[in-house]
This record gives C-alpha cells, sequence and structure tokens, in this order.
C-alpha cells in the first residue's frame, strides 16, 4: 500500500489582458496550482486446493481527492468549458478549495406541477407546469445567476481492480473485474434526445412516452415543447447529471493445453487453445451507453464526466485462438 501526497504547479492558463489593451490572444503562464491525496494498495494471495488445482488473486484499490489550490493573481474562479457545451455554456468550474472538473449550475430539484407550484415557488424565469423547478441557493425568493452552485464531481471515491487466475490440471481460466465507485457523469446526450426544441430529429422513448404531462405528475422529462428558455434548456442544470459507478467484467478466458506426451510424438513442445471474452458485462445505475468515458482532454474539458455521446469502447466480443510452440 501507498499513500501519495502530490503538488501540481505552475498550471498554464492565459494570461489576463489589460482591459484597456488590445493585440494579439494573450501567451500561457505557469500559474495556478493543485493539491491531490491519495492512496494506491495491491494484494496478492497465491493458492492451492490440491496438488492439481492452483490459483492466483490479485486485487488493487485506488483512492484520491484532489483540489484546486490557487489561481492566477485576481481570478477567483475559471469556468471550464468545452467543444461540446457551447450551447449553454460551461458545465464546470475551477476554484480553489473544490476539486477539478466539480460541475457548476443550477440544482434542479423538480419539475412545477401546476399554476399554483409556480406562484409558491421562488420566481423564476420562463416557470411554468412541467418545466425544471431550480433550487433557490442563497434564499433570496428568486433564481438569478447567484443561485448557481457545485452539484457533482467526477471523480471517483475509490476504483478498484481484480484478477483471478485459476488452473486445474490442463484447463486454466482467468478474469478480470474493474469497478468505479462515486463518480458522477453529465449525460449531455438527453440535451439532445429529451428536448425536440433542441434536435428534433432524434427525441429519446422517454421523453416521447413518459414525459411530463398533467396526468404524469411524476414524470421524470419535462413537458414536450418547442419553447427553449431559462427553465428547460438554455442553463447548465443538474438535470443531466446521474450516478457514473459500474462494475465491469473485463476479460475472461477458458484455455485447455494439450498433454506434453501426446505432444512430443508430434515434435510440438506446447499446444493450448483457448476462447477470450471482452466486456462481457457492465453492472451500472447510469442510462447512457458506457458510464466508463472516454479519455479526457483537460485542455479542453471534453469528457471528464461529461457523456457527449462519443462512441463507447466497450463492445462485447468474443476470440478463439491457438498458442503452438516447437
Amino acid at each position: 500500500m501507498n499513500g501519495t501526497k502530490k503538488a501540481i504547479s505552475g498550471l498554464l492558463f492565459r494570461k489576463q489582458p489589460d482591459p484597456t489593451q488590445q493585440g494579439p490572444t494573450q501567451p500561457f503562464v505557469n500559474q495556478g496550482n493543485i493539491e491531490n491525496k491519495g492512496i494506491d494498495a495491491s494484494l496478492t494471495y497465491h493458492g492451492r486446493i490440491q496438488s492439481n488445482l492452483n490459483f492466483d488473486v490479485t486485487g488493487t484499490f485506488t483512492s484520491y481527492n484532489n483540489k484546486v489550490v490557487s489561481l492566477p493573481a485576481g481570478r477567483k474562479y475559471i469556468d471550464q468549458g468545452s467543444a461540446g457545451s457551447g450551447r449553454i455554456g460551461a458545465f464546470s468550474r475551477m476554484q480553489p478549495g473544490q476539486p477539478l472538473g466539480v460541475f457548476y449550475g443550477y440544482e434542479e430539484i423538480g419539475l412545477f406541477q401546476s399554476d399554483a407550484d409556480v406562484q409558491k415557488s421562488p420566481t423564476q424565469p420562463d416557470a411554468a407546469p412541467g418545466r425544471l423547478k431550480f433550487r433557490d441557493v442563497n434564499g433570496d425568493g428568486k433564481i438569478t445567476a447567484d443561485d448557481r452552485t457545485f452539484f457533482g464531481n467526477p471523480n471517483p471515491d475509490f476504483t478498484a481492480g481484480l484478477n483471478l487466475a485459476v488452473t486445474y490440471k490442463n484447463f486454466d481460466f482467468s478474469t478480470f473485474l474493474y469497478a468505479s465507485v462515486g463518480n458522477d457523469v453529465l449525460n449531455y446526450v438527453r440535451y439532445w434526445v429529451d428536448f425536440p426544441q433542441v434536435f428534433s430529429g432524434a427525441v429519446s422513448k422517454d421523453a416521447l412516452y413518459n414525459s411530463w404531462t398533467p396526468d404524469r405528475p411524476n414524470a421524470r422529462v419535462p413537458r414536450l415543447e418547442r419553447s427553449a428558455n431559462f427553465s428547460n434548456t438554455t442553463q447548465v442544470s443538474s438535470y443531466y447529471l446521474e450516478s457514473g459507478s459500474f462494475l465491469k467484467m473485463r476479460s475472461l478466458v477458458i484455455g485447455y493445453t494439450l498433454p506434453s506426451a501426446t505432444l512430443s510424438r508430434m515434435g510440438i513442445e506446447r499446444f493450448r487453445i483457448y476462447v477470450q471474452g471482452a466486456n462481457l458485462f457492465t453492472a451500472t445505475k447510469y442510462t447512457g451507453l458506457d458510464p466508463e468515458l472516454i479519455n479526457s482532454d483537460v485542455n479542453n474539458n471534453t469528457n471528464f464526466g461529461i457523456d457527449f455521446g462519443a462512441y463507447p469502447s466497450n463492445q462485447r466480443n468474443f476470440n478463439f485462438g491457438v498458442n503452438l510452440s516447437f
């Protein structure tokens, strides 16, 4: 087991320009610091149940916490935009004391159910039955930009892996399980498929059959409409937030090695046949294609806990093979 504490200093940011001056794009400068703390643990056990039955088990565990320590002088925060979120703004905010990549916007607390519900709730632009209701964070009785808050963290509480290998006589078996627990995902795909005013060519089944109507007060998806406004699609909110925790079986291999006595008469040293399956199952509550998103582009905040609908790399596949030695 290893405990780590790592300070990252001199992050690259563009220099803040003098508002009284005009000229070329400002250069990057080394300013800002991040701190990471965590542990990495690995444990392996080699066992034997009988002379012909052996097994190896290896477990790994990683947990970390990071936070932004400081930003360039004069910057209280930096909103982190990306190429995929230009329509409604930045999904995350970099601010001292907060984790890197934390989501920032309005906290959605349900849907307005009636005109009476609208009247008794804090004043919110474009509020109407069936539209998103946001939390009045500062308690001033109205929903404004001051009510935006941190509402989700793409960093997991921990990740863990399990490797199991078993041999019995000439048979061998191995599998690898991997889990990520406690990470949040913004399912931005829902922005495109839950709201026909955004893209009418691909409305989700959930939006089509389970969107809000006066007869469906417990619906999760807002009412279907053509208006794009503050209370449905023009603001970053926790409506898109989902749990990204998952357990995956990344690999499973079953093999058989022919007896050496049989092989020696044929001039063969080793002959093994096997079948291998990859990505055989994923256990998760995430409603998108895959909670394990493709690698992040830190400079662009792309896919660091944000699902923009990129084709996932979780395809189930099977391979048959032969290992042959002379």
